[in-house]
């Protein structure tokens, strides 16, 4: 219901079977509607430009800056580099309608013959040496390549030599130049050294060229590589970090690898809190996979140890590597220190495949949205012979005031769940996520805070834990439909969409406090076999990295007041401010869109939590 009607210079409201229209001096404003343009070649054909005013006026243009000619609504590009603007304007007719708010639309032309394309040979990697007990199983080669601009330059052909022998190239994305993977496999003639030549054909016709020089052995022993080495760091400001590590080429010639993981602080100055942490690596087709999940200890240094045998097709050649972890408050940052132990030895498949059906963090026990990990339908290649579905799941978010927890059974930290696996409808496997963490797993001990309770699925400075249930009774259908559900007898009655909360009652000071669980899932697809199509033809799934729903906070940086917008449809969205120490400073729940004061905020970085289903983070600037 409404008492007033606001309505600022002129413009249409419509409520539903009524509406207000409000002209002031007679004049009515008007909007144009004037479509993006995308970058283009400077050789491509004239543009005919198209926008229409609500008014049904005629709209005209004008080049307001670069190479480009206008003739009428005809643009015509000079054949020159550079950015051009557009501008559509409507002056309106001074008798019924206003003019109209110019709208102007930026490009950039492109010359190809400015731009190459950055090779870099992957897999094997120059210099390093590819370990084969003999020559009956191909190895990988991969190698990436990203080039400015590219929406409008492609890859038109892609082809790699090794010794005169012409490799068949193989992408994912083979429209889609920035994300840059290519893959085939290869089986050398014998031992020595072989030399790699890359060639890359553009739009345009130009071709640039890489090239390198590796060696083939089948000679070797166990072996030990080292990445992140201290190197590659996150701090408070930055929690992500990335980096490049050259690991050697290998086909059945390991039978286990293991991680041994040195969680340094640096300057030895550690954060006083629990974080979360991860590291991802990217596979062969440039999709990022999690390796582990680590959550950092209370003040001290530590170190842990994780089988990641599975990952034996990954971690070959150079390898990117992403580093989070959260941190707040204290310390100088993580600098931490992965190294692996390959064991020689014949593995019972040499060939391994890992995909994420699910990842990120998910709502726990929202009573509009009980279930909030979507069901995968996964296929199997005619190849594959055996699989499994990995899981690590870990709790996070809870708070006492002294009154009560506001989430339910202080969920998801401490809370014991019990979650199903169900697979073609039925329940097949059960997770029991605790873990008992006094001792410490990882021997991580003493330490200050409560590393001593036992939590859901981790304790602090130790891996968490990692799951693993057989697929392969499914082998034979070709395919099954897998999905995780959250425990099912948990409902989070202090979360806002549920509909009894009452402030104030059942521990639950205020419904809309927004401290509400949630869970984070990486849930893998491994697959193995001893044929290479369990690498190269692989089912397409969907984005795991994509986001779940739209989150715009805007101004930002904002300085009294900013809004978020959401469109969030199950429900009402759970809105958290941290701020730069880790300490909450706003919590709320909202539906479509919510303005806040944030006038009474010290200037300074803030994340953004948007639960709803998933979590969605922003950062966001506030200056005074």
């Amino acid at each position: 219901m409404w008492d007033k009607i606001f309505m600022l210079n002129s413009g249409w409201c419509g409520f539903d079977n009524f509406a207000i229209r409000y002209i002031p001096g007679g004049l009515a404003a008007q909007f144009i509607d004037f479509a993006e343009i995308t970058d283009q070649l400077v050789y491509n054909e004239p543009i005919t430009l198209q926008a229409s005013a609500t008014s049904g006026l005629p709209v005209t243009f004008e080049v307001v800056q670069g190479p480009a000619t206008l003739d009428g609504n005809i643009l015509t590009l000079t054949g020159e580099e550079g950015l051009v603007k557009v501008r559509a304007s409507q002056p309106g007719d001074g008798t019924s309608w206003q003019s109209a708010p110019a709208v102007t639309r930026t490009f950039y032309v492109v010359d190809p013959e400015n731009y190459a394309p950055e090779i870099t040979i992957r897999r094997p990697y120059e210099g390093t040496k590819v370990y084969m007990p003999d020559f009956d199983n191909p190895v990988m080669v991969v190698l990436s390549a990203y080039i400015d601009h590219g929406t409008v330059l492609k890859f038109e052909e892609v082809k790699c030599e090794v010794d005169g022998q012409v490799l068949f190239l193989k992408t994912d994305y083979p429209n889609n130049p920035d994300n840059g993977y290519w893959y085939t496999t290869w089986i050398p003639s014998g031992e020595g050294s072989y030399n790699m030549t890359v060639s890359i054909t553009q739009t345009g016709g130009k071709v640039t060229t890489a090239s390198n020089t590796f060696e083939v052995t089948t000679n070797y022993n166990d072996i030990v590589v080292s990445a992140l080495n201290g190197e590659v760091v996150a701090t408070t400001q930055n929690f992500t970090a990335y980096g490049e590590f050259p690991f050697p080429t290998h086909v059945n010639a390991f039978n286990a690898i293991n991680l041994h993981y040195l969680h340094n602080c640096v300057n030895g100055n550690c954060n006083t809190y629990d974080h979360q942490s991860y590291v991802r690596v990217k596979n062969y087709r440039g999709e990022w996979v999690e390796l582990c999940r680590y959550i950092t200890p209370f003040g001290v240094e530590c170190v842990d140890d994780l089988d990641v045998t599975d990952f034996t097709s990954v971690l070959q050649g150079l390898v990117e590597f992403e580093y989070y972890s959260e941190q707040y408050a204290t310390g100088e940052g993580y600098n931490p220190t992965a190294i692996f132990e390959y064991t020689k030895g014949t593995p019972e498949y040499p060939y391994v495949d890992l995909q994420e059906l699910w990842y990120g963090n998910y709502a726990f026990g929202d009573y509009s949205d009980l279930c909030p990990v979507p069901t995968r339908t996964v296929k199997f290649d005619p190849c594959v012979e055996k699989a499994k579905l990995q899981i690590t799941t870990s709790g996070h978010n809870w708070s006492d005031t002294g009154n009560g927890a506001y989430n339910t059974g202080n969920a998801a930290e401490f809370y014991h769940a019990v979650h199903n696996i169900n697979i073609n409808g039925a329940t097949m496997y059960t997770q029991d996520l605790w873990q008992t963490c006094n001792p410490n797993p990882a021997g991580c001990q003493p330490q200050n805070g409560t590393w001593t309770y036992s939590r859901a699925g981790w304790c602090p400075g130790s891996m968490s834990m990692v799951w693993n249930y057989s697929l392969d009774e499914y082998l034979p259908d070709g395919g099954a439909d897998v999905l995780y559900e959250f425990d099912p007898t948990y409902v989070d009655q202090c979360h806002p969409n549920y509909p009894d909360c009452v402030s104030g009652q059942n521990s639950c000071p205020n419904c809309d406090n927004s401290s509400n669980p949630i869970l984070k899932v990486s849930g893998k697809l491994v697959t193995y076999s001893h044929n290479t199509d369990i690498l190269t033809e692989v089912p397409e799934l969907p984005d795991v990295d994509a986001e779940p729903f739209q989150v715009i906070i805007t101004p930002n940086p904002a300085r009294d007041n900013l809004t978020i917008t959401t469109d969030y449809e199950k429900g009402k969205a759970s809105v958290v401010f941290i701020n730069s120490q880790g300490a909450k400073v706003r919590g709320f729940s909202m539906k479509g869109t919510a303005t806040v004061n944030v006038s009474d905020l010290p200037s300074g970085i803030y994340f953004v939590h948007v639960i709803g289903g998933q979590v969605v983070t922003r950062k966001v600037v506030i200056q005074h």
